[in-house]
This record gives structure tokens, C-alpha cells and sequence, in this order.
């Protein structure tokens, strides 16, 4: 099984005023995981201590922070910045942005990033809470995500509460009438085999220690991402970890239609891998 590393984490924050559901996400994965935080400034250059003592306010040593100033917004700054500082993870939330661009557009920039980054990315709209006690894994039916299986399993391991016995992580695949909804139809049967597969295959990989109740099953809806949303909100999930790449080969700057639906539809954190992390 494959241990959680964030030895080096990136949150992109307005200097003149941080979005802060970003930036605790970020202090609170530096502090469960013992990496380092590294803010990346952006927006006019400005003095970084009321940054710093925000910072210190979320209770991290300012030891364990490296800020770095970044300039405008821009995919290209956030990106070139987690290359340089060799990030395990992209922290990105709501931020105030430069006249006339709103929420939309910082929320186009955020899928424009996890498009395009080798490294997963949190997008988090409210709030992360750790522990975590359920996560929910969406795979498709034509290749399962072997990636976000993965990370999923490392992150569900190291954020669980520890001894919680009631930590779990589900893995489901979601069937509309299209692709074969009904529980008999030879669709439907296919698609709870690659569930149980995936199941198998992760509870193997994460072995006794991991301390995670492994489960899964393949729910009906009209429409994928709907039905992924749905299922989070029916099953109290409180992250869902999902691969950028969809059923249809994707272009290197899209992140898949199910997937950015999904960010559309929820407030939940959304952690969104990229093939081969």
C-alpha cells in the first residue's frame, strides 16, 4: 500500500485578501501530514505579514510556510510554481480576483489548473474538515481509475480519525438508462463485477492496517454526475476523489465532462487525480 506523502503542498491565495477555505485546507493537510506549506502570493506585491500571522492564527509554525510572491492569476503561474517547488498537492479555493472577474471565472481557472497538473488538486468551495471519516470514489466502467483508487487509499489511511473503525471508502460506479440501468441487464451486471473487481483489488492493496471499511456498488441515476452528487450527499461523503480523464480520450487542457460537472454540482471538496500520480 501506498503511504500518503504531501511533503510539499501549494495554495495559490489573494495577498490582499486570502481566500481562507483554501489556505485552512492547505494548513490543515500540512499539519496531519508533516509537509510544507508553500503560498504562492498572487495579486499586486503587497506586505505578506498579515498573510504570515494568518497563518499562524491556523495554528502552523510560519517555519513550516514558504511564501513566494506570483503575480497575476494565471494557470500558467500556479502551474510553473508546483514544477518548481515539486508539490504533491494543489490546495485551490474561491478567491477574490482582480477587477471584473468574479467567482465564475476563478472557478473556470480552477479546472483550467487540475486540467493540466501532474500533481492531484483539492478544490474546496467551503470547508475540509479532518478527520475524514467517508470518501467516495466514482470509476468509470470502461478502464477503473487506478490512480484515484490509489491516492483515495493513502489519503483515506493518513486522514481517517485514528481508530475510527467506521472509516470508509466506497467505490462506486454510477448506471443511467443509457448504459444499461436496470439491475438485470447484462450492462448492470457488468458494471457491479468492475466494482467488485476494484473493491477486491484496493482491499488487497491496502491490506489490515489500513483501518478502512472498503465497499462498493453501482447505483442508478439519469445522468452521471448527478448521480455521483446525489450519492455523496446520500452517503454523508465528505471528500470525493475523482480521475480527470473521462470514457472518451481527452484533450491535455480538458478535464472530462463528468468531472467538471461534478465540481459544478457540489460544495463537497473534490480531490481530482491525473492519470499515472
Amino acid at each position: 500500500m501506498r503511504l500518503l506523502r504531501l511533503d510539499s503542498i501549494l495554495v495559490p491565495v489573494s495577498v490582499a485578501s486570502p481566500g481562507l477555505s483554501a489556505l485552512k485546507a492547505a494548513v490543515a493537510l500540512a499539519k496531519a501530514a508533516g509537509g510544507t506549506l508553500h503560498v504562492l502570493e498572487m495579486g499586486p506585491p503587497s506586505d505578506a505579514s498579515d498573510l504570515r500571522r494568518i497563518v499562524r492564527g491556523l495554528g502552523l509554525e510560519t517555519s513550516d510556510v514558504a511564501l513566494y510572491p506570483g503575480g497575476a492569476w494565471s494557470a500558467e503561474v500556479v502551474l510553473k510554481a508546483a514544477i518548481t517547488r515539486k508539490a504533491d498537492t494543489i490546495v485551490l479555493g474561491p478567491q477574490p480576483m482582480e477587477q471584473g472577474r468574479d467567482a465564475h471565472a476563478f472557478r473556470e481557472l480552477a479546472m483550467d489548473i487540475a486540467a493540466r497538473a501532474t500533481a492531484p488538486c483539492l478544490l474546496i468551495d467551503d470547508e475540509l474538515r479532518l478527520p475524514i471519516g467517508r470518501f467516495l470514489v466514482p470509476i468509470d466502467t470502461s478502464t477503473p481509475e487506478r490512480s484515484a483508487l490509489a491516492v483515495a487509499l493513502s489519503w483515506a489511511s493518513a486522514l481517517r480519525r485514528p481508530g475510527d473503525k467506521d472509516a470508509t471508502l466506497e467505490v462506486v460506479h454510477i448506471r443511467t438508462p443509457a448504459h444499461g440501468a436496470s439491475a438485470d441487464a447484462p450492462e448492470g451486471d457488468g458494471a457491479n463485477r468492475l466494482v467488485a473487481e476494484a473493491v477486491e483489488a484496493i482491499r488487497t492493496e491496502a491490506g489490515s492496517w489500513a483501518g478502512l471499511s472498503i465497499v462498493g456498488g453501482a447505483p442508478t441515476a439519469e445522468a452521471v454526475a448527478a448521480g455521483i452528487v446525489a450519492h455523496a450527499v446520500e452517503t454523508r461523503a465528505e471528500l470525493i476523489v475523482i480521475g480527470t480523464r473521462g470514457r472518451v480520450e481527452q484533450t491535455r487542457r480538458t478535464l472530462g465532462s463528468v468531472s467538471a460537472e461534478v465540481i459544478a454540482r457540489t460544495r463537497l471538496p473534490v480531490l481530482l487525480v491525473p492519470p499515472g500520480v
